[in-house]
């Protein structure tokens, strides 16, 4: 036995009145056809003054079974396991943020993390700029070895987009930034990451470093970036590493190992082409470097030659495989020639309107001794 209530049934008092229904449904149909909900009754209210909810609206169109263009839903993304080796995979991305509160301008720390292990590396620098990407990937191979892969997204740094690429390619050029140039000499394959969310791990990683870093740094009384390294090379990143790495799924380190000191630097070099002129002179970035007699492979004019800046900042200049000296001469002063005046021209004189040579009697003279 229950109870029925006396409105099941009927209208309720807070429901829209039967001519509010229809006119919503005219609209709908008529100009506003394949609008959605949304904004069928943001439109209403602002053609009728009367306010129907988003909800109220969709049910409407639903029982008139009105098409409208329906969001697109995402795909659903699968969780992906980590790597099963050690330097199997390396996640690399730059976190934008406010890492020294005493500063009001952003920095940027750039973090390097192991897939299998979740084992970093972190440098902070002002910029995410080809030579930070570089010293820190100096860093993790010192420390680790050369990886398999990196994982990076397609920001200029690491490597052109896909039509960028593409084109360039179309040009019979390699269409590799100087860091992809510098990976492919290691050996190390750049895979793209279309989305955040691809390099989770790092993404979160950084999420670590924004919560705990800025509060040790703030604790220690460090304002610069110089001294922030020095506090992350001196044993902050190892007691992070301790404290949230992982075992990998297999023992097989997918590392190689360092090549020498000397190798890295010419690895790590950024490589650039430039002409020899008729004088043996090389122009490189405003400056002129003079090729000296003494070299023992002297290059031709006209002929190319590299130019290798080192990550010190020095220049190295090879020709074919021979390393050749030479002298900047840019701010060199030129010899100064003693004893020689500066002649000055004198105005071109013209003779007056009242001069002989103009004189109406001249043409009469030339006559008579004709």
């Amino acid at each position: 036995m229950g109870l029925v209530h006396r409105g099941r049934g009927r209208i309720s008092n807070r429901g829209y009145p039967k001519e509010v229904k229809e006119s919503f449904i005219d609209l709908c149909v008529g100009k506003c056809k394949e609008w959605g909900p949304t904004m069928e009754a943001d439109k209403y209210s602002k053609i009728r003054g009367i306010k129907v909810s988003e909800e109220t609206a969709r049910k409407w169109m639903i029982e008139r079974r009105i098409f409208y263009k329906r969001r697109k839903r995402q795909k659903p993304k699968n969780y992906r396991e980590r790597k099963g080796h050690y330097g199997e995979m390396v996640q690399l991305d730059g976190s934008f943020h406010r890492w020294i509160k005493s500063k009001e301008e952003k920095q940027c720390l750039m973090v390097m993390i192991d897939d299998a292990t979740s084992i970093r590396e972190a440098y902070l620098c002002e910029e995410e700029t080809t030579k930070a990407a570089l010293i820190l990937l100096w860093k993790y191979i010192e420390k680790h070895g050369i990886p398999k892969t990196i994982y990076a997204d397609y920001k200029n740094v690491y490597q052109l987009d896909k039509k960028t690429k593409e084109r360039v390619k179309n040009k019979g050029e390699a269409g590799l930034t100087e860091y992809g140039k510098v990976c492919s000499r290691l050996g190390i394959e750049i895979i793209g990451a279309s989305t955040p969310q691809a390099k989770g791990r790092v993404e979160r990683a950084n999420g670590v470093f924004q919560d705990r870093l800025v509060k040790e740094l703030e604790y220690e009384g460090i304002t610069t970036i110089e001294g922030v390294n020095r506090f992350l090379e001196e044993g902050y990143i190892a007691e992070l590493n301790e404290k949230f790495s992982v075992y990998p799924e297999s023992e097989t380190d997918f590392h190689r190992k360092a090549p020498s000191k000397e190798e890295m630097e010419l690895i790590f070099a950024i490589e650039e082409e430039r002409t020899v002129s008729n004088d043996w002179t090389i122009r490189y970035r405003g400056r002129i470097y003079q090729i000296l007699s003494g070299n023992r492979n002297l290059p031709p004019s006209r002929s190319k030659v590299k130019v290798l800046q080192m990550m010190d900042g020095g220049l190295k200049f090879y020709y074919r495989e021979w390393e050749i000296e030479v002298e900047d001469i840019t701010y060199k002063e030129r010899p100064k020639v003693k004893g020689k005046k500066v002649i000055k021209l004198k105005k071109r004189w013209k003779p007056g309107i009242d001069h002989p040579w103009k004189s109406k009697y001249i043409p009469e003279r030339r006559t008579e001794r004709i």
